[in-house]
């Protein structure tokens, strides 16, 4: 009779756990199934904002001169078709409305614009779905004209030329460094013409001066010509400069230098 008893209880125990495990079984299904069920918030069916991206042909103008700005790397990851807003940050109220800073100054994917005044120009890509947007900024640097005879040109002192002699692994050199600026301009509107016995020897636009025989430093990042800034010359067999040599700075276009030295042997 025992044995009949306790065969009965390990049958129903068995029973027991056999429906916690099928039970179990049938929740664990149900709820990865209703975790893999697609809802009208899975993130496949959300809208994703564009990418804005934009490059210009150049970054530094003359006042006039156009620049062309492109938008064709911008993209949208839902493949939507975007909308291209242009703020060439130049105080043009474009609307009308009496607010310059509310303006879209142009509209499509390449655009052109040229600037009436000298400055830096930040300008703003804005591209939208209809629905989510995002910009993209790049800074435009206009120049003065220049010369022409008209105004004069900013006067530039520099501190007496170093001479360091060569001793390796330091090669000869000499050092300008600029005292004073009459006015500030941007760097890259001068030019360094360098005389050897009297006769042209470079003549090289200051913001090419970064490598080679004539090295220009923008000490404080300025962009503009300014005190402690610093010109490098390193004299080669190709480049033959040496002292009694007379360098000149000239601004724009102007016929008459904004500054002149002559290199002078003074050793620091």
């Amino acid at each position: 009779m025992l044995d009949f008893e306790l065969l009965s209880s390990k049958k129903v125990l068995a029973l027991i756990v056999l429906i916690i495990v099928v039970v179990g079984a049938g929740v664990y299904f149900y709820s990865a199934m209703k975790e893999k069920k697609p809802s009208g918030n899975s993130e496949t069916e959300k809208n994703r904002k564009p990418f804005a991206d934009v490059t210009v042909d150049k970054n530094i103008v003359k006042v006039g001169e156009s620049v062309h700005f492109n938008a064709n790397k911008s993209y949208d990851p839902d493949g939507d078709t975007l909308f291209y807003f242009w703020d060439f940050d130049d105080n043009v109220d474009s609307d009308m409305d009496g607010n310059y800073q509310n303006d879209h100054d142009a509209t499509g994917v390449s655009v052109e614009h040229a600037y009436t005044n000298p400055g830096q120009y930040r300008v703003t890509l804005t591209v939208t779905d209809g629905e989510l947007s995002d910009s993209a900024h790049v800074t435009i640097t206009v120049l003065e004209s220049g010369g022409g005879g008209e105004g004069t040109p900013p006067n530039v002192t520099f501190l007496p030329p170093i001479h360091i002699q060569a001793n390796p692994p330091i090669r000869e050199q000499w050092k300008l460094t600029v005292q004073a600026v009459e006015r500030e301009e941007y760097y890259m509107n001068y030019t360094i013409k360098i005389y050897h016995n009297e006769t042209l020897l470079l003549s090289l636009p200051l913001d090419e001066a970064t490598e080679g025989s004539v090295i220009f430093r923008d000490v404080d990042l300025s962009n503009t010509l300014s005190e402690g800034d610093t010109i490098t010359l390193y004299p080669s067999e190709s480049f033959p400069v040496a002292e009694g040599d007379v360098v000149r700075l000239f601004y724009g276009d102007f016929d008459t230098p904004s500054a002149e030295v002559v290199l002078t042997s003074i050793t620091p």
